[in-house]
């Protein structure tokens, strides 16, 4: 593994040639996720300084403790939930037999 060579996918071909394939959206991916999750992990600390004490904050932290508490497998189940299923914004399976 640390040579590269990660091994043959029987479908697909090389599992380095997957990796380079999807390796920049999923760099994209992680960029908008870390520019989102600044922007709002800021704006929540802003805001629960501001407001400390008061209904804002209070919701403010009980969102962030929800956000932390909760497994991320489950997260994941929830936004494949509503993402893929719901909202049709993301595809809920790949097809490998149309390649």
């Amino acid at each position: 593994m640390l040579q590269g060579n990660f091994g043959n996918c029987y479908v697909s071909g090389p599992i380095k040639d997957i990796f380079a394939q999807r390796l920049p959206i999923t760099s994209t991916y992680l960029f908008v996720a870390f520019i989102i999750s600044t922007f709002l992990g800021i704006s929540a600390g802003i805001i629960c300084a501001i407001r400390r004490g008061g209904l804002l904050d209070q919701l403010v932290s009980l969102s962030a403790n929800i956000g932390i508490a909760v497994p991320v497998f489950w997260l994941g189940i929830l936004g494949i939930y509503l993402f893929g299923l719901r909202l049709g914004w993301l595809p809920i399976r790949m097809d490998f037999a149309s390649r």
